[in-house]
């Protein structure tokens, strides 16, 4: 579209295709949306080819975006509907209504009718309206680093803790919002859900983010990949996995853990090798397969199924 409005002789989709490095089809797709959404292109024939140029005074509203990126978007805006009434969502709100009120009425129209026809599913998820305050404290936190006091209930406990915090990052996983940070009390990487922080004091003395082993900046991304889902506890442990012929394509169908590697076995079965931490989540996401998967390390996890695997079966049987 820009390219468009700079030539104002116009241009042929073999020079656009060169010039912007895709193919002759997606100019051709793309100049059809264009078209859709009400821009007013014309075209003439120039010896055996034909040029494109927009009407003469036409000039294209200023926003930074292609089409595709502001369906893009819109998209986003349906994923974020779990914290709705959060800075997060209502930031991306305000954003794309700003964009909305500077684009063509067909260019609006063709933005409404992709969404309505990518539609994301979203599973089950905690309401953060009424931790808001929380959230805007912890942010502030996080980018000016200052030390926080934050009182936490841990799942399972009756009484909370006083913790002296350092916090880096949030981070969202399976519908919860979690803050990752350093506690003075613990002496250790802590990772805190947010509906259990029960309050945030923040103090004008500020941390430092901590050197790892290897003298690099500790990295948040790089610790939560360590684990199998979100919580950290224990050392990281080579885990080895045996999947059914039955249940194996499903699991080769997605990439579950950045370590994994996936071998074929003669029988159609499959086995899957990582080094994760977090062997509690490593167990619940087992545990549902039943005996079309089978721990071979470490032998701990196997005890652990084994004796849940008991006690259910017990349980049963009392009735």
């Amino acid at each position: 579209m820009k390219r468009l409005e700079m030539l104002h002789y116009g241009s042929t989709a073999e020079d656009m295709s060169e010039e912007l490095g895709y193919s002759k089809r997606t100019i051709y797709r793309d100049l059809e949306i264009l078209q859709s959404v009400g821009l007013p292109l014309e075209k003439e024939r120039a010896g055996k080819n034909i040029k494109w140029r927009l009407a003469k005074g036409y000039k294209t509203p200023q926003i930074p975006f292609t089409l595709t990126e502001l369906m893009a978007l819109y998209f986003s805006k349906g994923l974020f509907e779990p914290l709705k009434g959060t800075p997060f969502k209502s930031g991306i709100d305000s954003a794309l209504d700003k964009i909305r009120r500077t684009l063509p009425v067909n260019a609006i129209d063709f933005i409404i009718s992709t969404e309505q026809t990518i539609i994301p599913k979203i599973g089950p998820f905690k309401d953060y309206k009424d931790y808001v305050q929380i959230i805007e404290q912890l942010n502030y936190a996080m980018r000016e680093k200052k030390k926080c006091n934050i009182t936490y209930l841990a799942y399972g406990r009756e009484k909370s803790d006083k913790h002296l915090y350092h916090p880096y990052a949030l981070t969202y996983y399976y519908g919860i919002l979690y803050c990752v940070g350093f506690s003075e009390l613990r002496q250790a990487i802590r990772i805190f859900a947010i509906q259990r922080v029960q309050m945030v004091e923040v103090l004008e003395e500020t941390f430092k983010i901590p050197e790892d082993e290897t003298g690099e900046e500790f990295e948040v991304a790089r610790f939560l990949d360590e684990s199998f889902g979100i919580s950290h506890e224990g050392k990281l442990e080579n885990v080895v996995l045996r999947f059914s012929k039955e249940i194996a394509p499903w699991i080769m169908e997605r990439n579950w853990h950045p370590t994994q590697e996936i071998t074929k076995l003669p029988n159609g079965e499959i086995e899957m090798k990582m080094k994760v931490t977090g062997m509690s989540d490593l167990f619940c996401w087992l545990l549902p397969m039943g005996d079309d998967v089978k721990v071979i390390q470490p032998k701990q996890l196997m005890e652990d199924i084994v004796k849940t695997c008991e006690q259910t079966v017990k349980q049963y049987k009392k009735q």
